[in-house]
């Protein structure tokens, strides 16, 4: 549906028709790069009992999104018109966590704010689904797990939920390979499964994943779009070094992996000189040497070094390494240097370098409960977004799925599942839709499949300046200006 009777589908036109040349085209589109590859909002949203969805007719209350006026739709519930009936039953959500294991410490919080999310939640009268008569409390039922190091811990976890627990929807494992592991029980048990953070091709490309799963976000393949952008728009720099973990989920960001598309692909398309692609400590040692990579580094002297990791300390402990060899690029971008795993080991060390964000408080978007709710939940469970920037994005998780089951009417299974790969749901991050195939950025090269059923949200860059996290790009959503060479503490 769409927010007003003729623009948001002109612009949709005219963004698909910008992308048919080249399947890289729009990297180069400052519209799309701007309008499509940041968290939507541009659609409007319609209040259904309590859902906020893209679209619909009825009265138009003013909002304002990167300069633009859009509008929301609101039609009158049974919670406005004196009291929520009371269903019966209960709407059960399920997931596993990673609480320990290197990769534990990015979604440390997770568990206290779902339990945060589940109170507040229910202190507003439930969800409102049709067929149980009315609103029912939720119930979000998570169990621990060791990351990638066991996964049959994943499968027992997602197993329980479904046969023991009976939960009517699952939300994604921490990172990957749970993830995918997560979404095959899923699956094999014809369940409704709403990716989260890891948002792999591996997940989408599953045999009955274009039914059963969907993701809150893009897949990460685009991750690296919009500072690459950023790089090409405002900087002098030329050559750039890419440094992953070697695993699927850093390949697929840096697009040395499989399939192979991603940030590789955009730095030469963008021009950029790529001095080297490295696989480093790619055992996941919490002990490993850097000074190898430092010196090569430094013998090489790349403008920009990209280093994607699932952990956050590994690329601290690179900088540390930098720093106590004497040497610094002109820009170190680490995809987690927003999070509390490296900026916790880095110290002072976070002056000046960039990463990517989800999140922002300075975004406009409500979601489901209100930007008053999402403040409340991280004072209830006692963390901050610029500690753990990927917890917004398990928060729109429980968005879609509760929105998912009133929008459908029932719990019933299959219907959400249906409703959700066909819905525009509004969420923290922006809007939430399930593509199929993916458009949005840009269409992948003829013979890649990311498979079906991601969203279309990708993160946009962040600059550590001063202590403060200032986002740099795109200019719509900007807080501030990249600094460049960034300005670090050495």
């Amino acid at each position: 549906m769409s927010a007003t009777p003729d623009e948001p589908d002109k612009k949709k036109a005219e963004a698909e028709s910008s992308n048919a040349d080249s399947p890289f085209k729009g990297i180069l589109d400052k519209k799309v790069t701007r309008r499509q590859a940041v968290s939507s909002g541009i659609a409007a949203a319609a209040v259904v009992a309590g859902v906020v969805v893209a679209g619909g007719a009825g009265y138009f209350l003013g909002g304002s999104v990167g300069g633009k006026t859009v509008t929301t739709t609101e039609t009158t519930s049974a919670v406005q018109t004196g009291g929520p009936p009371k269903g019966s039953g209960t709407f059960k959500i399920g997931t596993s966590i990673t609480t320990s294991g290197v990769t534990a410490g990015i979604v440390a919080k997770e568990s206290d704010m779902l339990a945060a999310i589940q109170t507040a939640v229910n202190a507003r009268g439930g969800v409102y689904i049709k067929d149980r008569g009315g609103f029912v409390p939720i119930q979000i039922i998570s169990y621990p797990d060791s990351g990638f190091t066991d996964l049959s811990i994943i499968q027992s976890n997602y197993k329980k939920l479904i046969t023991q627990d009976k939960v009517d929807i699952l939300i994604g494992a921490t990172g990957s390979p749970q993830s995918p592991t997560a979404a095959a029980v899923a699956i094999d048990n014809s369940i409704p499964y709403i990716d989260g953070v890891a948002a792999e091709t591996s997940i989408f490309t599953l045999p009955g994943a274009g039914k059963w799963v969907v993701g809150s976000i893009n897949v990460v393949n685009y991750w690296l779009w919009n500072y690459l952008d950023l790089l090409k728009t405002q900087t002098t720099a030329k050559t750039v070094a890419v440094v992953d973990n070697g695993d699927d989920y850093t390949t697929q960001i840096t697009g040395t992996g499989k399939p192979a598309f991603g940030g590789l692909d955009f730095l030469k398309t963008l021009g950029f000189n790529v001095l080297t692609t490295d696989h480093v400590n790619t055992s996941f040692s919490p002990n490993f040497d850097y000074t190898a990579e430092v010196q090569k580094m430094k013998s090489l002297d790349p403008d920009v070094i990209i280093y994607a990791d699932q952990v956050g300390v590994f690329t601290a402990q690179f900088w540390q390494t930098c720093k106590a060899q004497g040497y610094k690029p002109r820009a170190f971008h680490p995809i987690q240097g927003t999070t509390v795993a490296f900026t916790g080991t880095a110290g002072p060390l976070i002056q000046g370098t960039s990463a990517e964000v989800y999140w922002d408080p300075s975004r406009p978007f409500a979601g489901q409960w209100g930007r008053g709710f999402w403040d409340s939940i991280q004072t209830a469970a006692a963390f901050k977004d610029t500690d753990f920037p990927w917890l917004s994005i398990y928060y729109a998780c429980v968005e879609i799925a509760t929105a998912g089951a009133t929008l459908a009417g029932t719990a019933d299974k299959s219907a959400v599942a249906d409703v959700l790969n066909s819905s525009s749901i509004a969420t923290l991050l922006g809007e939430f839709r399930a593509q199929s195939p993916v458009r949005t950025p840009t269409a992948p090269p003829s013979g890649i499949d990311l498979g079906h059923g991601e969203g279309v949200v990708i993160p946009t860059p962040a600059q550590w300046q001063n202590g403060k996290r200032v986002i740099v790009w795109p200019p719509e959503v900007a807080t501030g200006t990249y600094q460049y060479p960034e300005p670090f503490a050495f």
